[in-house]
């Protein structure tokens, strides 16, 4: 996903970019797979 500041673009890995994600990376590999979600706060903004 790439944001190129556009009016109305989402600026932010939304929950349906994540499921597509999830899906590529399945038929990728072609097995399942286990995200790991660190929670680092560096990416949050003010």
């Amino acid at each position: 996903m790439v944001h190129r500041g556009r009016k109305g673009e989402p600026k932010r890995f939304g929950e349906t970019h994540f499921a597509e994600l999830l899906d590529a990376a399945y038929q990728h590999l072609g097995a399942p797979s286990v995200p790991l979600w660190d929670g680092l706060p560096a990416p949050k903004s003010a």
